[in-house]
């Protein structure tokens, strides 16, 4: 049975995470066992953030479900979860490897990318940011994160 997997997740990140959490496509049951499914790239966004030295694990890496990674042709990148904490203490961060995403996926492939993005705000809610389009264009989420959380100050 399929199962949306942010609510419960979201709410288990710490508040003070100084990493960029990787969020699953969906949590399905198997055979009596829990199993977490990630989009296809999942692995190559965790490479790039790492060479530019951007912490970023999965969500259920503490979990004890099996965790399993979509196949495809399209290109898959998993939700990204930002802290507010990470967001106010270090914005580079998040551009950083905003901007890395994109740079890579131009170098890559000349087409679309979908990517969304869940932000906690300062009541501790989590807004959700999505782009699809061409990743030359993909930092413009960035700035609808500032227009969004600058109402928070």
């Amino acid at each position: 049975m399929l199962q949306p997997s942010y609510p419960e997740i979201l709410q288990g990140l710490p508040t003070d995470a100084d990493s960029i959490y990787l969020l699953p496509r969906e949590r399905v049951e198997l055979d009596n066992d829990e199993l977490y499914v990630y989009e296809n790239e999942t692995d190559t966004i965790r490479k790039v953030l790492a060479s530019k030295d951007v912490q970023c694990q999965l969500a259920t890496e503490d979990d004890s479900a099996s965790i399993a990674v979509e196949r495809s042709v399209e290109i898959g990148i998993p939700a990204l979860a930002v802290s507010y904490a990470l967001y106010r203490e270090n914005k580079d961060v998040i551009k950083t490897a905003i901007r890395s995403i994109g740079d890579y996926y131009i170098a890559k492939a000349e087409r679309e990318v979908d990517i969304t993005i869940k932000q906690e705000t300062a009541d501790s809610e989590w807004e959700t940011f999505q782009y699809k389009g061409h990743p030359d264009d993909l930092d413009t989420v960035l700035s609808e994160i500032d227009e969004e959380l600058d109402h928070d100050d």
